[in-house]
C-alpha cells in the first residue's frame, strides 16, 4: 500500500451557485473537489482524477489504479469580513473552520485483464461558511452561518474494453447549515438538517498519444429537508422567544453533465473539464407548495476549469495549480 502527502500549493476557484437569495440552501450548487490535489488544480479531474476524487467526479477514472490506497484531507478555511456599507459600517469579525475534506479507501480486485477497482468513503463537497458583520456608532448587525454537505459514497470502475473504462458511483447525502441573524433588537436562528441520495455514472476513453477523454452524468439528486427557525425579540429591556413550526420540503436536483480531456504523461499532466448544469428544471414542494412556476429563479449554467500538474526535474515533488468558472 503507498501513502501520499499532498500539499495544495496553489488554487482559484469560483463558487458557482443557481438561485438567488430566495432559495438559499447549500446542496443548491456546484459540488466543490473533496481531494487535495483536485483542489490545486482547479477541479479538473473529470478526466484526471485518478485518487479518491473519481469517486465522486468521475467513476471510471478508478480503471486506471492499480493499486490498494487510503486516502485523506483534511482542510482549513478562514473568512475576514470585510462588508461597509455608506453608513460608517465595517466589517467587524471573521470566522474560521478546521474539519475533515475527505476519508476513503480504493481496492484494486487482481484480474486477468482489464481493471476493476471498488471506492468507499465520506466526503465534503461544499461547506457552508459565511459572515457578515457591520458596526458603527448607532448599532451593530452580524449574520452568520456554518455547516455543510456531506455524503457516504460507494464506487466502481471496470474495464469494458481495451481502451475504455466505465463506472458507476452511489451516494447518500446527509448535511446541515446552521444560520444566525442578530442585531441591537432580534436574534434569529435557523437550521436546516437534509437528507438523500443520488447516482452517477461515467466513461474515460484512452486515446493515443497519452490522451484521455472522460465524462460523468450525475442523475436527479432527491433531497429532504427540515428547517427549523426560532426568534428572539428585544421590546422594553425583555426579549420575547417564539418557535416557528417545523417546515418540510422535497427537492429534486436535475442532471449535472461533465466532459473532460486530459493529457497525462509521468512529469506532465494536464487537464481541461466542461460542464453544464440544468438548474431551471430544479423542481421542489415545501409546505404542500410547489414553486414549478417560478423556475425563472434557476439558470442553467455551464462551468469550465483548467489544471496543470508538473513533476520538478531535480527534486521529487510535484507542483499543481489551476483555475475554475
Amino acid at each position: 500500500m503507498k501513502v501520499y502527502i499532498t500539499l495544495f500549493l496553489l488554487g482559484l476557484s469560483v463558487l458557482i451557485k443557481a438561485e438567488d437569495a430566495e432559495l438559499d440552501y447549500g446542496f443548491i450548487q456546484e459540488n466543490g473537489s473533496v481531494t487535495a490535489r483536485s483542489m490545486a488544480m482547479g477541479g479538473s479531474s473529470t478526466a484526471a482524477g485518478w485518487d479518491y476524487e473519481a469517486a465522486v467526479a468521475n467513476p471510471a477514472c478508478l480503471t486506471q489504479i492499480r493499486s490498494k490506497e487510503m486516502h485523506l484531507t483534511w482542510g482549513y478555511r478562514s473568512i475576514i469580513d470585510s462588508a461597509w456599507d455608506g453608513n460608517g459600517g465595517n466589517g467587524a469579525n471573521g470566522v474560521s473552520e478546521n474539519k475533515i475534506k475527505s476519508i476513503g479507501y480504493i481496492y484494486s480486485f487482481p484480474v486477468i485483464r482489464g481493471s476493476l477497482v471498488a471506492a468507499v468513503g465520506y466526503s465534503r463537497p461544499n461547506d457552508l461558511l459565511y459572515i457578515k458583520s457591520l458596526s458603527n456608532n448607532s448599532g451593530w448587525e452580524e449574520m452568520q452561518s456554518e455547516g455543510h454537505t456531506g455524503q457516504w459514497t460507494a464506487a466502481l470502475g471496470v474495464d469494458v474494453a481495451k481502451n475504455l473504462g466505465i463506472g458507476f458511483t452511489y451516494s447518500h447525502i446527509r448535511g446541515y447549515e446552521d444560520f444566525s441573524r442578530r442585531d441591537v433588537n432580534v436574534e434569529l436562528n435557523a437550521n436546516d438538517s437534509y437528507t438523500g441520495h443520488t447516482f452517477s455514472a461515467g466513461w474515460l476513453y484512452r486515446m493515443h498519444y497519452d490522451l484521455y477523454f472522460g465524462g460523468s452524468v450525475r442523475f436527479a439528486d432527491y433531497i429532504s429537508l427540515t428547517n427549523r427557525m426560532s426568534e428572539d425579540s428585544l421590546k422594553d429591556s425583555y426579549y420575547y422567544p417564539y418557535q416557528f413550526p417545523d417546515e418540510n420540503g422535497t427537492f429534486i436536483v436535475p442532471l449535472r453533465l461533465k466532459c473532460a480531456l486530459a493529457y497525462v504523461t509521468t512529469p506532465l499532466t494536464l487537464s481541461l473539464d466542461f460542464g453544464f448544469s440544468s438548474w431551471s428544471g430544479l423542481d421542489y414542494t415545501f409546505e404542500e407548495q410547489s414553486v414549478s412556476n417560478f423556475q425563472k429563479v434557476f439558470k442553467d449554467q455551464f462551468n469550465g476549469s483548467f489544471g496543470i500538474e508538473w513533476l520538478l526535474p531535480v527534486v521529487p515533488v510535484k507542483v499543481r495549480a489551476g483555475t475554475s468558472y
